[in-house]
């Protein structure tokens, strides 16, 4: 669930959604949201693009499944 400071909620599913759908729930600063992809990460070796990792490696699949989404946000805060 992403909370932003104005007390909305969304529920969203990661694998659907960019960092640019994301940007308006940041403050100027670039805090200020949490956003929760727990589902999409823990499962992540399920996706296509992580399917490579294969089930035994999920921990691997989970890793670049975050280390996609934190810059996948970034370059996002970075281009508003």
């Amino acid at each position: 669930m992403l909370y932003s400071s104005h007390s909305e909620i969304f529920t969203r599913k990661w694998e659907k959604h960019s960092g640019a759908d994301l940007v308006h729930f940041f403050n100027e600063d670039g805090l200020g949201a949490i956003v929760n992809s727990s589902r999409g990460i823990i499962a992540a070796y399920k996706q296509e693009k992580y399917a490579s990792f294969g089930e035994l490696n999920y921990a691997d699949a989970s890793r670049q499944a975050v280390k996609d989404m934190i810059e996948d946000i970034s370059g996002a805060l970075n281009n508003r």
